[in-house]
């Protein structure tokens, strides 16, 4: 999920949605050949995260469109947990060598 979030974030988002966080995973786990876990879990995993300070997440409201939350990473931008990541996790530094269609803001 930290992978996820950081890839991300490097690619200049803000806020990321628990949706866009999920197709990034969802995107890393089939390039790298794992069945991605359930949306449900990845919640409850973001939720954890949450509680540990690792990111922060703040549920907003979308209207008729449900609830949400809004995804940041807390680790400061001075450490590369994407390396760190990768060094501790050979699946971590295989996904990070490939490329994601991933959403930008301008």
């Amino acid at each position: 999920m930290l992978f996820s979030i950081k890839l991300n974030e490097e690619n200049g988002l803000r806020n990321i949605s628990t949706g866009e966080v999920y197709r990034t995973y969802s995107d890393a786990c089939l390039k790298i050949g794992i069945e991605p876990l359930t949306a449900r879990r990845i919640s409850s995993l973001l939720n954890e995260l949450d509680t540990l300070g690792m990111i922060m997440a703040r549920n907003v409201s979308k209207g008729r469109g449900g609830r949400s939350k809004q995804v940041n990473s807390a680790i400061p931008s001075g450490i590369d947990v994407i390396l760190t990541l990768s060094k501790s996790e050979p699946l971590i530094a295989q996904a990070a060598e490939e490329k994601y269609a991933l959403q930008s803001r301008l």
